[in-house]
């Protein structure tokens, strides 16, 4: 099946054969569906804070963030074509034709066009108006006029190609989200640094931060990061920020329908990018130890993030007050005989956290085994919203290999929907995952955790792709949040709906959250 030219293609990406060989086999048998128990839900799954508590836990941050624990993780390297889907459909149906105007009822004909007809209608409340118009008056013609007589393709062909502003082919983090009444707005980039600006800087203002790109955007990043630096050195902010991109060893084979190797039009194999759950490897090379991670899309104006940061401060207390008790069982079992208050304490512990029992009849050091091998995990707290309709995972109680309960934030697509009852599990589900998570990723001797060793690989996905107009298979690694941190210790912490506005649609821009005042 491979040839000499395939191995050696294989072996310049990091990958072995073996891999490549066992994808193939993943691709014929599948994965297996996730076993839903019950939807987590608060007080069965989801802790919810009391006031008091959360001010007990903002004080537990304060200490980590004044000694430097903290680093902020954002995975930006998602292209934002799929923000411009229904721009980009109008734009390319119709570009021959700059004179096309958008009649109503047409707009009301078609979803795409009912789409770009909002846009038309409130072009001059997005952030990167004033670019827009610029160069459109360039060409001696009037933005504004353009957008009122719904004539798109002038404005649609200046704001998405590469003759224009290139939006379309730019990362999300890149473009700019939000307007102030000074300068020329802000990228998602940017304001990502100014959120963590006010809850992550450490005592001496020293701000850690990573960002996943794209190594062909990584430049651009660069450019824009030098561009926004001196107005955060100017408030007396140190920035340390660092990018990585996706390792070429973490892509996968893509195969035809057939289940056979993808081959492009010179007969080489391809091969793509695996998801977000590739970014496992970037996430443990940064060696960090309380770490962040928020989606490029979800962020909000500055006069929204003062909130936002209030519950960061309060899910990273919590997971530092989990961390603190779960270090200090483990020191005691490293050090101490297994009797007495404290042991009593542990298993009460063990049992109420994990619906775990470890036997009475074991012998001590049967006892420590188990014990260690529950504690002593990367941690994680996940921030869960109300379900209000948006697309994405949420929070469930599943069975793991060996049939015991564990929290798992599942996607719809890892669920059987022919299963009547999985089906009704996953309507009845009342919370949301936002991606919004605090991680402890060291141990309790301050060591980096092995991150690969808590993976659980039958949890990927098999994806409908298309390249050169044919059809393929794709094969995603499980997902950052998912199936790569399944045998992690979890929380789910509901937080306010306020803390959520995601940008997954350019028309998601005009939402209220997403105005701040001029």
């Amino acid at each position: 099946m491979l040839s000499h030219s395939d191995r050696r293609q294989i072996s310049e990406l990091g990958i072995t054969e073996q891999e490549v060989l066992a994808q193939v086999e993943t691709f014929k048998q599948g994965f297996p569906f996730v076993n839903l128990m019950k939807p987590c839900t608060p007080g069965d799954g989801i802790e919810k804070m009391e006031p008091r508590q959360a001010e007990e836990m903002i004080r537990f941050f304060e200490d980590a963030r004044k000694t430097g624990r903290l680093t902020v993780f954002v995975p930006a390297s998602g292209a934002a074509t799929r923000m411009f889907k229904s721009a980009l459909a109008v734009f390319h149906q119709n570009q021959a034709d700059a004179s096309f105007v958008l009649l109503q009822e047409k707009s009301a004909s078609s979803a795409d066009m009912r789409d770009v007809s909002l846009t038309l209608e409130h072009f001059h409340h997005f952030a990167f108006w004033p670019e827009l118009s610029s160069k459109i008056q360039a060409m001696n013609l009037d933005a504004a006029q353009l957008a009122k007589e719904k004539k798109p393709v002038p404005l649609l062909k200046t704001l998405l190609t590469p003759d224009g502003m290139g939006y379309s082919e730019l990362p999300k983090g890149l473009l700019r989200f939000h307007r102030y009444s000074e300068g020329s707005g802000r990228t998602a980039f940017e304001e990502h640094v100014w959120e963590a600006a006010i809850y992550a800087a450490d005592k001496d203002q020293h701000l850690r931060m990573h960002f996943t790109v794209s190594k062909e955007h990584e430049g651009l990043f660069l450019r824009e990061l030098e561009r926004f630096r001196p107005s955060l050195e100017a408030k007396g902010f140190k920035l340390d920020l660092t990018f990585s991109n996706q390792l070429p060893s973490t892509d996968t084979l893509a195969v035809d329908l057939n289940n056979d190797p993808f081959r492009d039009s010179q007969g080489r194999l391809v091969f793509r990018p695996a998801g977000h759950g590739a970014l496992l490897k970037n996430l443990e090379t940064i060696g960090c130890d309380i770490v962040f991670i928020k989606n490029i899309d979800n962020i909000q104006p500055d006069d929204r993030k003062a909130a936002v940061a209030k519950v960061q401060k309060e899910i990273a207390g919590f997971l530092l007050q989990k961390q603190a008790l779960i270090f200090d069982f483990l020191n005691k079992l490293e050090k101490e005989e297994l009797s007495g208050d404290w042991l009593q304490t542990l298993k009460k512990f063990v049992l109420k956290e994990f619906d775990s029992n470890v036997p009475d009849h074991l012998s001590s050091e049967e006892k420590r085994t188990r014990y260690f091998d529950l504690l002593n995990r990367p941690i994680r707290v996940c921030g869960m919203v109300r379900n209000q309709g948006e697309p994405g995972g949420g929070p469930f109680w599943v069975k793991n290999a060996s049939g015991a309960p564990t929290r798992q934030i599942v996607e719809k697509s890892q669920i059987d929907l022919s299963s009547p009852a999985q089906k009704k599990l996953l309507e009845s589900s009342t919370h949301f995952n936002p991606v919004n998570l605090v991680c402890g990723l060291r141990d309790y001797k301050g060591r980096a955790f092995e991150l690969s060793r808590f993976v659980d690989p039958q949890t990927g996905f098999i994806s409908a792709k298309s390249k050169d107009g044919k059809e393929l298979r794709a094969l995603e690694l499980p997902g950052l949040w998912n199936g790569a941190m399944a045998g992690w210790i979890t929380y789910f912490l509901e937080t306010p709906p306020e803390t959520f506005a995601p940008v997954k649609e350019l028309n998601d821009l005009l939402r209220p959250e997403h105005q701040p005042s001029l």
